[in-house]
């Protein structure tokens, strides 16, 4: 896919600057993706607060760029999944927890 986009982007004229701004943009989609991500994560960690502190959002950014480290440096993505699934397994029964939860409120809403 990759060398199929920069063979395209070869035949186009100006096919010098036209690689070098999509290399560009492609950065900046990934950098914005990972910020977003980790404000997102630090929301969630932070128990909803909007306003997460700075100190939860570098930690997420860390973590997400050591996923990424890691996936660039073993060149694969079955690395990076496996350590996806391996820290997504405490989820498991904390999604069956809130299950619970919800039946109980409901229950109790009904009565």
């Amino acid at each position: 896919m990759n060398a199929a986009t920069f063979a395209l982007l070869e035949t186009l004229p100006l096919h010098q600057l036209t690689i070098v701004a999509t290399i560009i943009a492609a950065f900046l989609f990934i950098v914005t993706s990972v910020v977003s991500a980790a404000f997102v994560l630090a929301m969630f960690t932070a128990g909803g607060d909007e306003n997460p502190p700075t100190r939860l959002k570098v930690v997420w950014g860390m973590i997400l760029g050591a996923l990424g480290l890691v996936m660039i440096i073993t060149d694969s993505v079955d690395a990076v999944r496996a350590i996806i699934a391996l820290s997504a397994n405490p989820f498991v029964f904390i999604i069956t927890l809130m299950m619970v939860c919800l039946l109980v409120a409901l229950k109790a809403e009904k009565e």
